[in-house]
């Protein structure tokens, strides 16, 4: 191997070529611990290029400049995700954890849908803690049903994404989830934990599953200390304000307007829609398995 060779990346229905990135392999698959990507030798013909500048990087068409390793690979990592949404018109990316609670229909996801500091990575981490399935804590891929029967339900992947958590955590996330994210850690870097789930922990890249149930977070803010003893809840919620939130919290710049619209609709309308609001994330958890389990 060398740092000028390409990363050819499994994706969805094909591969994709990215020219001059071996020099990102080790932080790539770090990353990506389930996403098939080999070394291979440098060739005409990327789908995107990276060249080195001493110890900076330049990615893509948009001659992006990195300042390190560490961030062309998580840019890398994104245009890998954007150009394996933009090879299908029925695919979407969702902001949220996936996972598959034990006891729950068979091969069924549940999704954690929300914004940034909604308490995603959180709760997927406790779930996977009590033997859920993750399919990922951040970024779910959507797909379209068929249009066949029992296909008509669209369904989730898992993209072999690493599961990361900002340390210190704290005292009662630590009390329930230090043991497994000792035993999963791959790497720390600055304070966020990169996990390496086991087998049956992580789903494998590519599974789909058909989404079941997607769970809207309203995590309350921690400053709310009328809150802080309200028990967590989760509440049935309607189709029409569970397609304004999705529409909030997913990714699908190759789509028109309408043709997003109507895959959101088509995922509200086949799953249950639930509004989950609490404070203390342990316990939402627990009222996850509870109900899902």
């Amino acid at each position: 191997m060398t740092t000028q060779d390409d990363l050819l990346f499994a994706i969805p229905g094909g591969s994709l070529r990215v020219a001059g990135a071996g020099a990102l392999a080790g932080y790539v698959r770090l990353l990506l611990p389930r996403w098939p990507v080999d070394i291979v030798p440098r060739r005409k013909g990327a789908d995107i290029a990276v060249e080195r500048r001493g110890t900076a990087f330049c990615l893509g068409a948009d001659r992006e400049m990195l300042e390190s390793a560490q961030d062309a690979a998580f840019s890398l990592v994104n245009r890998v995700i954007t150009a394996a949404l933009a090879k299908s018109t029925a695919r979407l990316t969702v902001h949220a954890a996936g996972v598959l609670v034990p006891g729950a229909s068979p091969d069924s996801a549940i999704l954690l849908v929300g914004p940034t500091h909604a308490g995603k990575s959180t709760l997927s981490l406790l779930l996977a803690s009590g033997e859920a399935c993750m399919l990922g804590d951040d970024v779910i891929l959507v797909e379209d049903g068929d249009g066949d029967g029992d296909g008509d339900r669209p369904t989730a992947a898992s993209l072999g994404l690493a599961p990361k958590v900002r340390l210190p955590l704290p005292p009662r996330i630590a009390e329930a989830a230090a043991g497994y994210i000792e035993d999963v850690e791959a790497a720390r870097i600055a304070d966020v934990a990169y996990l390496h789930p086991r087998d049956g922990e992580l789903a494998p890249f590519g599974r789909h599953f058909p989404v079941t149930s997607l769970v809207l977070l309203e995590r309350l803010p921690a400053e709310d200390t009328s809150a802080s003893d309200a028990p967590a809840s989760l509440a049935p919620l309607s189709r029409s304000i569970a397609v304004r939130r999705l529409l909030a919290n997913c990714y699908a710049p190759h789509l028109a307007s309408d043709q997003k619209l109507r895959s959101v609709v088509a995922l509200a309308q086949h799953a249950d829609c639930h509004a989950l609001r609490f404070h203390d994330s342990v316990a939402a958890a627990d009222l996850i398995r509870e109900t899902f389990g």
